[in-house]
C-alpha cells in the first residue's frame, strides 16, 4: 500500500504545483508567495506523516503528543483573545484529541496511513477545485472560503485515490470508508472554523507557514481519527 500511496501522492503534488503555477500568474506577488509557502509546508507535513506512520512509530507518537499539546494551547489562546471561558471548548476538543491519540496508538499502520492519505487528498483537491471553479459558498458564515464545487471536487478526488489504492477491489467497502473519512474531515474543519469565528481570530496561530496553527492544519485529521476510533470502540463492545 505504501508504494501506491507514494505514487498517487506524487501525481497529486504535480497537479497541485501546475494548478498553483497557473493561479500565480493571475495573482499578486504576495498571494503567490503565500501559495508557494503553503505548498512547501504541505509537502513537508505529508512526507513527515507518511514516513513516521510507515517506518518510525516512535516519531509518530512524538508528533502526536506535540500536536495535541499545541492544539489545546491554541484553544486557550483563542478563548483568551475573545475573553471567553474555554471550559466547553476544552472538554469537546479534549475528547476529540483523546480519541485521536487512541487512534494513533491502537490502529494498524495501514489503516492509519490510508486515513491520512484520504484526508490529505480531500483537503488538497477541495482547495484546488475551490480556487479554480468554486462559486457557490457552502456555509459562508462559518467557513467563507469553502464552496460546494470544492467539496465535491475533493470528495471525488479522494474516492478515486481510494479506489486506486485498493486496486478497484471491494468498491462498496472503499466507498464507505472514503465517505466516512471525508464526512469526518469536513466536520472537523467546520467545527474548528466555527470556534475560530466565535473567538474572532483569523488563524489559531502562525506556527505553520502558509497554514496557520496546528488546529488550522490538522482539524480534519483530528476529527477523522477520533471518529474512526469511536467507531472501533462502538463495535468492540
Amino acid at each position: 500500500m505504501f508504494f501506491e500511496i507514494i505514487i498517487v501522492s506524487v501525481i497529486t503534488l504535480l497537479i497541485g504545483t501546475i494548478t498553483f503555477a497557473k493561479l500565480n500568474r493571475k495573482s499578486s506577488k504576495e498571494k503567490s508567495k503565500e501559495r508557494n509557502t503553503k505548498l512547501f509546508a504541505y509537502i513537508v507535513i505529508t512526507t513527515l506523516l507518511y514516513v513516521s506512520i510507515a517506518f518510525v512509530p516512535i516519531l509518530l507518537y512524538i508528533i502526536t503528543a506535540f500536536l495535541i499539546f499545541v492544539a489545546l494551547r491554541e484553544i486557550l489562546v483563542a478563548a483568551e483573545h475573545a475573553e471567553k471561558r474555554p471550559y466547553i471548548a476544552l472538554m469537546v476538543s479534549g475528547a476529540i484529541l483523546y480519541a485521536f491519540a487512541h487512534f494513533i496508538k491502537n490502529t494498524p499502520p495501514e489503516t492509519t496511513l490510508f486515513t491520512f492519505f484520504i484526508v490529505i487528498h480531500f483537503d488538497a483537491f477541495s482547495q484546488l477545485v475551490g480556487e479554480t471553479l468554486g462559486s457557490r459558498k457552502m456555509i459562508p458564515k462559518i467557513s467563507p472560503m469553502k464552496t460546494w464545487e470544492g467539496f465535491w471536487g475533493g470528495f471525488v478526488a479522494a474516492l478515486i485515490a481510494g479506489f486506486v489504492i485498493y486496486k478497484f477491489n471491494e468498491p462498496l467497502k472503499t466507498l464507505t470508508q472514503v465517505t466516512f473519512i471525508v464526512a469526518a474531515a469536513l466536520a472537523g474543519d467546520l467545527l474548528a472554523s466555527w470556534y475560530k469565528r466565535i473567538c474572532g481570530v483569523k488563524n489559531y496561530s502562525t506556527l505553520i507557514p502558509g497554514h496557520g496553527g496546528v488546529i488550522d492544519r490538522f482539524d480534519s485529521f483530528f476529527m477523522a481519527g477520533a471518529l474512526f476510533q469511536l467507531l472501533e470502540w462502538f463495535y468492540s463492545h
